[in-house]
């Protein structure tokens, strides 16, 4: 990646949403175009596509974009759902998205949250509450254990021997087996010159990551119980070895 990348792609944006009491009739064709025609409505790039249907009558809907990704996952017995974008674009902030998706499911959500993932550690340093941990950062929030969240975490001064694709991918997979249940589906983009995407789900457990090499840095974002989450971000910590101990930690809900 080239510094004048480095500089456009420094600060990502994410938006998340749970919804709860969604009915659909053929979900899987219905929540696919709705998705669809909301990343149109923001003029996102749409790169692939994947639907994930499972035995426990869950659907999980990935939609692999040049800006990043879209994630939807419905569960056709609870009848909740979880949809969470994340675009690098500084002019694609996925609002039309979004906007266009809730006027679709007719319902405001239990909860959302807009957030920035700022992944140039200078302009971190500057706007946000860093930690030298992943349990210094769970501890300052006041993070329940038994609490369904949605974290976002940015690793900085990251070696280049981590952040080489081969061995990134060793390491997330690695950290997202930590989890409990394991990861059911992995998928994984590389972007030529710009970084390296890693999706991953599991039984309510799901989340991206994605590196910036030429800024030493590594997003990870993962929707679950607390006490899921924490292992596989403090596997991170220690297996891409920081060499600052420096890293941010938001909370969605």
């Amino acid at each position: 990646m080239n510094q004048e990348l480095d500089e456009r792609f420094s600060i990502g944006n994410e938006i998340y949403a749970r919804f709860s009491g969604i009915e659909l009739s053929k979900p899987k064709t219905r929540l696919n175009k709705i998705s669809l025609n909301s990343l149109y409505a923001n003029n996102f790039e749409i790169l692939g596509s994947s639907i994930y249907p499972s035995v426990e009558d869950e659907l999980m809907l990935v939609y692999l974009l040049s800006e990043s990704h879209l994630m939807v996952l419905y569960d056709q017995k609870t009848k909740e759902m979880f949809f969470a974008l994340y675009t690098c674009s500084p002019e694609k902030d996925g609002r039309k998205t979004f906007d266009y998706f809730k006027k679709k499911m007719k319902k405001e959500p239990d909860w959302q949250s807009d957030s920035k993932a700022i992944v140039k550690k200078e302009v971190s340093l500057k706007e946000e509450k860093g930690y030298s941990s992943i349990h210094e950062a769970v501890e300052d929030l006041k993070l329940n254990p038994e609490d369904e969240n949605y974290l976002s975490c940015v690793f900085y001064d990251i070696p280049e021997k981590n952040i080489d694709e081969n061995k990134l991918e060793q390491i997330i997979t690695k950290a997202v087996n930590v989890a409990n249940p394991k990861p059911t589906t992995e998928l994984v983009h590389r972007f030529d010159g710009q970084g390296y995407t890693y999706l991953h789900k599991s039984r309510r457990l799901f989340g991206g990551g994605h590196s910036y090499p030429g800024l030493k840095s590594f997003h990870q974002s993962v929707f679950g119980k607390v006490k899921h989450i924490v292992p596989v971000l403090a596997s991170l910590e220690k297996t891409l070895e920081s060499e600052t101990r420096y890293l941010t930690l938001r909370k969605a809900a």
